[in-house]
């Protein structure tokens, strides 16, 4: 079985290229600021790909973030609606 990242770090990431900023996102998710660069950054790591283009107040995905979200955040969408009903 393959491994993989941490739902948090995948959350994180998708909540950050929503918003658009750690700011928002750690806010939406009830964590740190730092704490949700920590997962966006661990899941860098764990792909060994930067996702996003840090900007001093904002958060821009870059061609590699915008591919993945592209195939995470529905999956992550199902998984909510799936634990909600």
């Amino acid at each position: 079985m393959r491994r993989l990242p941490p739902l948090g770090a995948i959350e994180a990431f998708v909540q950050v290229a929503r918003l658009g900023s750690i700011k928002a996102a750690a806010e939406e998710l009830a964590l740190s600021a730092p704490a949700l660069s920590r997962r966006v950054q661990s899941l860098e790591r764990f792909i060994a790909k930067p996702l996003f283009a840090r900007r001093h107040q904002a958060m821009v995905l870059n061609a590699d973030g915008e591919r993945l979200l592209a195939q995470i955040a529905p999956v992550l969408d199902s998984l909510s609606d799936a634990v909600e009903s």
